[in-house]
């Protein structure tokens, strides 16, 4: 699973985040409200992050439930590696410019952020 996921189906996989396994109709009672969604179009999201090997599916026939294989903090680093790739060509000191001179990230936290960073341990470029 190296691919970023959709909206929609990212939507079900926070949910399973939290809370995990799930069946379909948990699922349709926790998605935020209000959801349009029904019963038809979360199985498909779902069917999808199946084939994604975001999602596993276990029970049987009306009984399955849901979980995530994929952790929170994996998914996160294939979407920050994406965002790095994409839009800053690999380059980590264009994104942390960037983020400071557009006040995402402030000075202060920076600042803040290197003072935990131990020599050598991490690969600024």
């Amino acid at each position: 699973m190296n691919d970023l996921i959709p909206d929609s189906e990212l939507e079900i996989l926070k949910m399973l985040w939290e809370k995990a396994p799930q069946s379909l109709p948990e699922i349709m009672a926790n998605l935020q409200q209000p959801c349009t969604w029904k019963a038809t179009t979360i199985q498909t999201l779902l069917t999808r992050l199946i084939k994604r090997g975001a999602v596993q599916q276990e029970g049987r026939k009306r009984l399955y439930q849901y979980s995530p294989l994929i952790s929170q903090d994996e998914y996160r680093l294939i979407a920050c590696n994406h965002l790095l790739d994409k839009i800053f060509a690999g380059n980590t000191y264009d994104l942390i410019r960037f983020s400071i001179e557009n006040k995402i990230i402030s000075p202060s936290d920076f600042e803040t952020f290197k003072q935990h960073l131990k020599p050598g341990e991490y690969r600024i470029s």
